[in-house]
């Protein structure tokens, strides 16, 4: 249990937070927009998501992330 949480939850002492940039494809209707704003606001690394730009059916999404962008590819791949 140890070695899961230090490998899947940020310190909870680390107010490292960086801004990043996440674009999302294929984003083609209400429900795909809605699915992906709630799976980023379960996230427990992120703070401050805020939609950025919608072009087509891309999605770009602004976001803070303590612990930096491997934290945020980690949990997505989860």
């Amino acid at each position: 249990m140890d070695w899961l949480a230090s490998r899947y939850v940020p310190a909870v002492d680390s107010e490292f937070a960086e801004l990043v940039r996440v674009r999302f494809l294929n984003v083609k209707t209400l429900k795909d927009y809605f699915t992906i704003m709630t799976l980023l606001e379960s996230l427990d690394a992120l703070t401050g998501v805020a939609v950025q730009a919608s072009i087509g059916d891309q999605l770009l999404v602004r976001a803070r992330v303590r612990g930096g962008p491997d934290i945020l590819v980690q949990r997505l791949s989860l």
